[in-house]
């Protein structure tokens, strides 16, 4: 979070699976310090108790959340269903850095293309069919599963609009 920076929503990284309470945790992160974290420049802020949760109708209030102040190889490990956030950076000169793990259940794809094995130029090349770019992993998983800048890959990538294409 840069000098600055605006507070995230709270949120719960489950919700990408379409998770219930009876199926929590649906997955795990570990927020690693890379810089001294603190409430000022933007540490994650944390709803302790919150994973257990189970109204569906219980909002998450700012007031109510707790920032993870970490010195540098420290970590945060919390579950998927714990609500959290980026904090905001109220700093003018203060990075605040860190890095993110998020593992998932083995049977859940995973939330955001970040890895493609035949890039978009050789799928040109190669003239694939919709289909055959979804087998890739250029689809995604309704709702939103698998989105590259928030569109359906099919739409971001390729300009590809069908009867397959989720529009978000």
């Amino acid at each position: 979070v840069n000098p600055g920076g605006k507070q995230q929503e709270l949120h719960r990284d489950c919700n990408d699976f379409h998770t219930r309470p009876c199926d929590w945790p649906a997955m795990i992160g570990c927020v690693t310090a890379l810089t001294r974290t603190h409430r000022n420049n933007g540490a994650t802020i944390v709803i302790p108790g919150s994973h257990l949760w189970t109204d569906e109708n219980r909002f998450p209030l700012v007031e109510e959340a707790v920032p993870a102040e970490l010195e540098p190889g420290d970590a945060t490990i919390f579950v998927g269903n714990l609500y959290h956030a980026a904090g905001a950076n109220t700093t003018k000169d203060e990075r605040r850095e860190t890095v993110g793990i998020f593992m998932a259940k083995s049977y859940y794809r995973q939330a955001e293309n970040e890895y493609l094995m035949v890039p978009p130029e050789r799928c040109r090349e190669l003239r694939l069919t919709p289909d055959e770019l979804r087998v890739l992993g250029y689809g995604i998983s309704e709702p939103s599963c698998g989105f590259v800048k928030y569109k359906d890959p099919m739409e971001s990538i390729f300009g590809i609009i069908d009867d397959q294409t989720v529009r978000l």
